[in-house]
């Protein structure tokens, strides 16, 4: 400035120029990010009319707590004349950056009159690590899930052979259409540099052989902040075809350019459950009367016929079965888990213990896919240990008065008084001996009725017949 004919110079002629962000000293284009702790900063358009700069004090700063502080990285001080011979002008330097972190550049130009100017950089973020390891791909049904989880480095391409049964997943769907089957990816976060964007590829393999080819791909790529955080996609009825997998890879970088990926699959869709048979789940040894299953002994046997279920689905194949027994109350008496290797074609046994009340036995077939099936007893199991209190045999007349030594030709039988208050009386066995007679002879008579007749039986003159009855577990008379 002038005053009273005399030129002062201060520093209020400083024209301050531009301060840009390298990756490297002598490199042209300013970075906003770098996966690097090496930087480099340049600076041109600086000029003084009054008095000639002489130096450049160049500092880093960094930013912290919601403001710009120096980074604790010693100034560098740069003569003026250490620039190249280029036009117009420019000057550059190195800097270590002490961590990861926001940092920017800031020059302050000095006159030879000690008069000072500053300019400062945009900024750039150093970020050495990927997006964190939060991400996941999904595919997802009404009921289930698979999922993968974010790994590092990223795998840019699938790996598509080498397919085993051993590494299938399998999913269940509900509706025809396939609108309850998803992809859904999200969770990928970055503090540092921030989520620049991802890469999402679905292919689609056919597992008719072990090597596993591909019949569709596709793939497209976003920037993040045109999707959000969390994104979701239908997956084509049409992929889900019977022998056929999908495989999806998701990859997200952060916008220093560090990417890590997210993988699932191959996984295979199931709508159906298996298809088992009643005969898969019975009672080999109790005896059905009234609408009950009975047993006579402290315990009951209930078989499993695995036989009856291993070739019911011929998807995603059978994978487990569990037999629950309930009593009335919905208590569980017997909780047995039938896993893949016991799935063989044999028939497991199961004993369920004796008590009071009436139980309810079920098996859950549960294929690959997770798609459930039941079969029930058609009865509840019930007990009754004791046995039937005596009654009567008597040899009577049609009329069913008891008839008494006179000399017959035949005989008719009446049975009576035989009662079993917990399970009744399903039937009477009749065993019948004869003087002389060189076999036993038995009948087996089905029935409630307190009064029982037995057709005539023939005899010869002078034998004598002695009859005794058995009525379920045993009480026995003679007459």
């Amino acid at each position: 400035r002038r005053s009273s004919g005399v030129l002062i110079c201060d520093g209020s002629s400083l024209v301050v120029g531009t301060v840009h962000d390298l990756a490297a000293a002598g490199q042209h284009g300013d970075i906003d990010h770098t996966t690097s702790l090496a930087v480099a900063a340049s600076w041109q358009g600086f000029s003084d009319g009054c008095a000639p700069i002489e130096d450049f004090h160049v500092t880093l700063q960094e930013f912290v707590g919601g403001e710009w502080a120096d980074a604790g990285v010693q100034m560098q001080t740069v003569g003026v004349h250490s620039t190249s011979t280029v036009e117009p002008p420019s000057w550059s330097v190195n800097f270590a950056l002490p961590a990861a972190g926001h940092y920017r550049t800031q020059v302050c130009a000095v006159n030879s009159v000690g008069g000072t100017r500053c300019a400062v950089s945009d900024g750039v973020v150093a970020d050495e690590t990927p997006p964190s390891s939060n991400g996941v791909v999904c595919v997802r049904s009404a009921t289930t899930e698979v999922c993968g989880n974010a790994t590092y480095p990223a795998t840019s391409q699938m790996q598509l052979s080498g397919l085993r049964d051993g590494t299938l997943v399998y999913l269940p769907y509900a509706s025809e259409d396939a609108s309850d089957v998803v992809i859904e990816w999200g969770g990928c976060e970055d503090d540092e540099s921030g989520i620049g964007g991802f890469r999402w590829c679905l292919d689609v393999v056919s597992q008719a052989d072990e090597t596993g080819h591909t019949v569709f791909s596709e793939c497209f790529e976003k920037d993040w902040e045109d999707v959000g955080l969390a994104v979701q996609t239908p997956v084509a009825a049409t992929h889900l075809t019977k022998g056929h997998a999908i495989m999806v890879n998701v990859e997200c970088s952060n916008k220093a350019g560090l990417t890590t990926s997210a993988t699932v699959g191959p996984v295979r869709f199931d709508r159906t459950p298996a298809v088992v048979s009643d005969s898969a789940l019975t009672p080999p040894t109790l005896s059905a009367h009234d609408g009950l299953l009975w047993s006579s002994g402290s315990v009951a046997e209930i078989a499993v016929d695995t036989a009856e279920m291993i070739d019911g689905d011929t998807e995603s194949g059978v994978d487990s079965a569990r037999l629950i027994v309930r009593d009335m109350a919905g208590a569980t008496v017997v909780d047995a888990a039938i896993t893949p290797t016991m799935l063989n074609g044999a028939v497991l046994t199961y004993q369920v213990p004796s008590g009071t009340s009436r139980y309810l036995a079920e098996l859950t077939v549960t294929n690959g896919a997770g798609l459930k099936t039941s079969v029930e007893l058609p009865h509840r199991i019930a007990f009754d240990e004791g046995a039937p209190s005596n009654g009567e045999v008597r040899v009577c007349d049609a009329d069913g008065e008891t008839r008494k030594g006179q000399p017959v030709d035949s005989v008719r039988l009446c049975i009576a008084g035989f009662t079993a208050p917990q399970s009744g009386i399903s039937g009477h066995q009749l065993h019948f001996s004869a003087s002389g007679a060189t076999e036993l002879n038995e009948v087996l008579l089905m029935g409630h009725a307190e009064v029982i007749e037995v057709a005539d039986l023939p005899l010869e003159c002078g034998t004598t017949l002695t009859i005794s009855s058995v009525a379920l577990s045993g009480a026995a008379v003679a007459a």
